[in-house]
């Protein structure tokens, strides 16, 4: 759900980019950050495990840095000091963010190939042939 309403959220913001809109995406989207912090380290006080935080893994780390540029950005484009920075800078943010955006996806790629790897190769670039191991 949280998903639909982000893909929602960003195209009415896109189209329209409002104080009200913005405050609400900066008030879910801080909320989910928050959520995956508290269930990461302290683990949630109801549910089949209170207590217990649940492991962090590639993907849901990959994902809550992509809610935190989420939240910057928007912070940027609706807090005024932070926009009067941002127009002094134009050129220097455009190219920070596609810096970004290209970094992200190579550690993505690598990310990828590293967990396939991990799951066809046993993880270490171990390759062994199956035809000469032996059986306990």
């Amino acid at each position: 759900m949280v998903a639909v309403f982000q893909m929602a959220w960003a195209v009415m913001f896109a189209r329209r980019p409002q104080p009200r809109l913005a405050a609400l995406g900066l008030l879910v989207n801080g909320l989910v950050v928050a959520a995956w912090l508290v269930t990461r380290t302290v683990g949630l006080p109801f549910g089949a495990h209170p207590g217990i935080p649940e492991p962090m893994a590639t993907p849901d780390v990959l994902a809550t840095i992509f809610e935190c540029l989420i939240l910057a950005c928007t912070a940027t484009l609706v807090l005024p000091s932070l926009r009067a920075l941002v127009g002094r800078m134009r050129a220097q943010v455009a190219n920070a963010d596609l810096s970004v955006i290209l970094a992200l996806i190579i550690i993505t790629m690598v990310t990828s190939y590293a967990m396939a790897d991990i799951s066809i190769n046993g993880g270490h670039g171990m390759v062994t042939d199956r035809a000469t191991v032996q059986p306990p």
